[in-house]
């Protein structure tokens, strides 16, 4: 077995800054959200590109993703969430991540429900929601989500070579 961590290559969300932050290959900058209204406010991170890892005959064992994350003020926020996906369709589902007010917070959690062909699709993504749950001043702050599979390559020969 095998693992490959990855970063995003693209980022968009409504209402967060400096969204580049969550690819640029950097910590300790991030994309911040300091809308007021009390709603999702999500990151769709884009071009994991684990196609170049495995094929359609790998295995794959597991999904992770480290989030590094934090709210200025965890009593105006729900716990942040974050979830894989196919184009618009949801895989599995979304895992929370702990509350923190510290800018180098890191977690990783297991996703649940990513296949193979999910993982390998152009369109995979991993979406960040950060719920806020009150309408007074607070920030929330994403610094990046890296994904790591575990995984059997399948790009070699198999069956059975002809003597």
């Amino acid at each position: 077995m095998a693992t490959s961590t990855r970063r995003g290559t693209g980022a968009t969300g409504t209402n967060w800054t400096s969204l580049a932050s969550v690819y640029d290959g950097g910590t300790g900058t991030f994309a911040s959200n300091s809308n007021t209204t009390v709603d999702p406010q999500a990151v769709d991170i884009t071009g994991y590109g684990f196609s170049a890892d495995l094929t359609s005959n790998g295995q794959l064992f597991s999904v992770e993703a480290t989030v590094a994350q934090y709210v200025t003020n965890a009593a105006r926020y729900d716990p942040p969430t974050v979830q894989g996906y196919v184009g618009t369709t949801p895989l599995g589902t979304e895992v929370s991540l702990a509350e923190s007010t510290t800018s180098t917070n890191t977690e990783t959690v297991t996703l649940n429900g990513i296949t193979l062909a999910d993982i390998i699709d152009a369109n995979f993504k991993i979406v960040f929601r950060a719920n806020r749950s009150a309408t007074q001043s607070a920030t929330a702050n994403l610094d990046y989500v890296d994904v790591t599979i575990t995984y059997t390559a399948g790009k070699g020969y198999w069956g059975t070579l002809p003597l």
